[in-house]
């Protein structure tokens, strides 16, 4: 049974919004206070982490030795009005179509569900896997493999929407279907929309 798994953060609402622009503010300021250096150095930093390790939080623990407790409660919006509202014409669009899915984030799980909760969006899904304790993201293999048992299922044929092309090159190494959601870029997906909103259009060709 095709399973549709979704990325969160510029996926579940578009780039526009301007939420993960502001989380990744909130990264260089904490860089910046850290490391005692300027927000353009402290954003330099925060890229080739985000770059090397797959997740900023992992290159603050692996290469800094940083403990990143109070990196997750600096980074994250708690107040999201400014950001998302409801989407109930998404939340009928993923009701409607009879496949189980899963949010896959990099992103902290109180985080992921604060998002859902806002969007109104939170009981369609299944499964909720956001970045664990050991701090493995995606692209890397290990994170696949963590879904794969989460979801209780192999990964080839499943369906892989997300913004980033990195992280649908790795889906498609796993076999899964994949669907690049924003602007096109670099990378080879199976399908494109333009936005989450657009999803009704191909619906029908990922649930054959």
């Amino acid at each position: 049974m095709t399973m549709w798994i979704f990325d969160l953060d510029n996926t579940l609402y578009p780039p526009e919004a301007g939420l993960l622009d502001a989380v990744d503010l909130n990264i260089a300021r904490y860089l910046s206070r850290r490391l005692g250096v300027g927000l353009e150095e402290a954003q330099a930093v925060r890229r080739r982490l985000w770059q090397t390790w797959g997740t900023t939080a992992r290159g603050l623990r692996e290469e800094m030795g940083w403990a990143v407790e109070d990196y997750f409660e600096s980074i994250y919006i708690e107040d999201l009005d400014h950001f998302i509202g409801e989407n109930p014409g998404l939340r009928e669009m993923l009701d409607a179509v009879p496949v189980t899915k899963a949010i896959f984030t990099n992103g902290h799980e109180s985080h992921a569900r604060r998002v859902l909760d806002k969007l109104g969006i939170a009981s369609c899904f299944k499964h909720l896997v956001a970045l664990p304790p050991d701090l493995v993201g995606k692209p890397d293999p290990a994170a696949f493999a963590r879904l794969s048992g989460i979801i209780g299922s192999p990964l080839e044929g499943q369906v892989m929407f997300d913004d980033e092309p990195r992280i649908l090159v790795a889906a498609r190494k796993h076999g899964m279907i994949t669907v690049q959601v924003g602007p096109a870029g670099e990378g080879d997906a199976d399908y494109a929309i333009r936005s989450i909103d657009d999803l009704g259009r191909i619906a029908s060709k990922l649930s054959a």
